[in-house]
């Protein structure tokens, strides 16, 4: 049997180096990062009048560490004097560290009154 030239050493060597840093850190990562159920949360990122009313552009966060399903946002608009219009979203899957993006629509002018955008439940995939 024939000894192993220097290539072949290289080779090993190398290779080894990668399995045992990619071990260590997925072992890093299994350790200090915290399993956090869904964060999600929704801001208004734009409003543009079409000709029927008024489109409300949102971004749907999440920023936990699980992935969230049927994300249910609720979209209202109050004005004073009126009774608040509402409108609602769901979003089909947001995983974890991402945003997703989605438009409803108003009747009034939402500029004039007070818009807020809430999360009000999603699903464990």
């Amino acid at each position: 049997m024939k000894d192993k030239n220097w290539l072949e050493w290289v080779t090993l060597a190398i290779s080894t180096i990668i399995v045992v840093s990619t071990f260590g850190y997925l072992s890093w990562l299994a350790l200090t990062n915290p399993d956090r159920d869904a964060s999600l949360s929704a801001e208004v990122r734009e409003i543009r009048e079409n000709g029927a009313g008024y489109d409300v552009v949102l971004a749907v966060f999440n920023r936990g560490d699980r992935t969230a399903e049927r994300v249910h946002v609720e979209i209202k608009l109050e004005m004073a004097g009126e009774e608040p219009e509402i409108a609602e979203m769901t979003v089909a899957y947001i995983p974890y560290h991402s945003v997703r993006h989605g438009t409803v629509g108003f009747r009034n002018d939402p500029r004039k009154g007070r818009l807020t955008a809430t999360v009000r439940g999603y699903q464990h995939p």
